[in-house]
């Protein structure tokens, strides 16, 4: 594997390790505690297949989590100061600043991905960094109608196309893509890949084949008379 470029970055969106705030559509099945057990799983199994790209990779919370909520990878990446919050009123204003504060301390490409897509790993990530080389921007579509990935070259980061988007609804992939066309963005659009919101999707992950350890071992448990 490549070692990664000094002035690419890989920003994670991650919730805060809190019982009711993370994965609210399982908790209803698993309940909250449950629900953040498959969370913490995915983030833990994320962080190891992210570990050949440690060195770029920048964590933002959506609130203060302390080491002692987080499991022992995300508590080792609190314990060397990354600790970032996320800012802003809604998602796309989060995103804007986080991206924008990349770029301004040196970043000339940028992905950002969340933490709740277990095909994800560090040869995905390269590639999408290498297509920003050429591309101004790149995006992941999710196949819920959302994305799990957006990127882009650092002069052509634009707050307009997080601007006014129905987040968390099935129009933002293409709201997004609408919106780049309008800016005459051109934009290389990724593979399709599945997250992780419902029992069901729990249940097709099983059987995908998809690497993800920490989560299948618990989801053993879990899943059984569900």
């Amino acid at each position: 594997m490549k070692v990664p470029s000094r002035t690419d970055r890989i920003i994670l969106f991650l919730k805060a390790f809190r019982a009711g705030r993370v994965k609210t559509r399982l908790a209803s099945r698993l309940g909250d505690r449950g629900a953040l057990e498959v969370y913490t799983a995915m983030v833990a199994d994320l962080l190891a297949k992210l570990q050949p790209l440690r060195d770029i990779v920048v964590p933002y919370f959506d609130a203060v989590s302390k080491s002692g909520d987080s499991p022992s990878s995300v508590a080792s990446l609190l314990s060397q100061g990354w600790l970032k919050i996320q800012r802003g009123g809604d998602l796309g204003e989060r995103m804007v600043n986080a991206l924008q504060d990349v770029f301004s301390e040196g970043a000339e490409r940028a992905v950002l991905i969340g933490s709740d897509i277990p095909e994800i790993d560090s040869d995905l990530l390269e590639r999408y960094l290498d297509i920003l080389r050429e591309y101004p921007m790149a995006i992941g579509p999710a196949a819920d109608g959302g994305y799990y990935l957006i990127g882009f070259q650092r002069k052509h980061v634009h707050p307009l196309l997080f601007d006014g988007i129905e987040w968390s609804t099935e129009q933002v992939f293409e709201q997004t893509l609408q919106r780049a066309r309008s800016l005459e963005l051109p934009c290389f659009i990724g593979e399709e890949l599945r997250d992780v919101d419902t029992i069901e999707d729990l249940e097709s992950l099983l059987s995908s084949g998809v690497s993800a350890p920490s989560l299948i071992e618990l989801l053993k448990g879990y899943l059984v008379g569900i």
